[in-house]
């Protein structure tokens, strides 16, 4: 019976020093406010040339911020039609002579490439988007 009194005391107190302590700390809500959210321009020029290995986008390697809006205008060099695409990032898909905004939800590496066919180097073009 000792026993059982001393056990309810002490699950008493624990539960009167939990109450104390869920009632003592401040309530916090994370808000996002839009107003300040800044968008990182990003200027990208696919090129060509006789050589496969001509076949580059310039720069071919961007690092930007998780959670950061992005915004990628794709340029050719020489009137020849590209197509960059990001497969890994929903929406990330842009055409020459066109611009596409995402936000990167997620830290991490993601490999691009050019998703239209234009010449001899289309295949080994690529590009690298880092999301620290």
């Amino acid at each position: 019976m000792l026993f059982i009194s001393i056990f309810l005391a002490i699950f008493t107190l624990m539960a009167c020093s939990n109450e104390t302590t869920a009632k003592s700390e401040p309530q916090t809500s994370k808000q996002i406010d839009k107003s300040e959210e800044t968008i990182k321009e990003i200027e990208i020029v696919a090129k060509t040339g006789p050589n496969p290995e001509d076949f580059v986008f310039e720069p071919a390697e961007v690092t930007v911020k998780e959670g950061e809006t992005v915004n990628i205008t794709l340029k050719s060099a020489d009137q020849v039609k590209h197509e960059l695409w990001l497969p890994k990032i929903k929406g990330a898909r842009v055409a020459s002579g066109e611009s596409v905004q995402f936000t990167p939800e997620q830290a991490g590496e993601y490999l691009g490439s050019c998703s239209e066919l234009c010449g001899v180097g289309h295949a080994i073009m690529s590009f690298k988007l880092i999301v620290q």
